[in-house]
């Protein structure tokens, strides 16, 4: 089972993201842009969550935290969930949500003047990639 703290940031975030996708819908149809839709089991909003509620786990492994996390601990607050497989597929359709809830959340927050970025070094498999490599660190 998970904490009453955890429980909180949840349902929490889980109104954030229904509002907010609603919000964005409302404001798609409004100006005709079509944006990707999902019907099934889970809703876009459930999805967005777990999406987001990963980064505030402690896992390292997306597979992992939905597996163990959502599949089993969180299913009284997810009663309706697919498999890992299929979630892969679902998630697509939710990336342009996402972006516009991400954007839309960093407008509201507070300007610091302090900014980071987590990058991490990584291997190129192609000459081309690495001589962009090369080039952009010149």
């Amino acid at each position: 089972m998970i904490t009453q703290d955890m429980a909180d940031r949840l349902i929490e975030l889980y109104v954030f993201v229904d509002d907010s996708s609603k919000e964005i819908d409302e404001l798609a149809n409004k100006y005709g842009y079509q944006l990707p839709s999902y019907e099934g089991k889970m809703s876009m909003s459930e999805v967005l969550t777990i999406l987001i509620f990963y980064h505030d786990s402690q896992y390292k492994c997306f597979k992992y935290y939905y597996t163990d996390m959502v599949q089993m601990r969180l299913k009284s607050y997810f009663p309706n969930t697919v498999s890992y497989k299929r979630l892969l597929t679902i998630i697509s359709r939710c990336i342009p949500h996402l972006c516009i809830l991400a954007k839309k959340r960093c407008a509201q927050s507070e300007a610091t003047q302090r900014y980071f970025i987590d990058s991490k070094n990584f291997l190129c498999a192609t000459t081309g990639a690495s001589i962009a490599t090369k080039f952009l660190t010149a």
